[in-house]
């Protein structure tokens, strides 16, 4: 778990999506339990940003 939220810090930190917020949960996630409404509760998001991210790929542009 300490290496997992120590890639995920790094993640966040090279890609600029970094939160003080995000790196709150992702340490305190290692003192959880992980029941099958956490794993859901993480796992839910992110494929629903992802199937977002799919129907609306014609719409979206980058703005950068």
């Amino acid at each position: 778990m300490t290496f997992t939220v120590g890639l995920l810090i790094l993640v966040m930190g090279t890609t600029g999506t970094e939160r003080l917020r995000a790196a709150e949960i992702a340490i305190e996630m290692p003192s959880r339990r992980w029941t099958p409404e956490v794993f859901g509760g993480i796992l839910e998001p992110v494929v629903l940003l992802g199937v977002i991210k799919l129907v609306l790929r014609r719409h979206l542009r980058d703005l950068l």
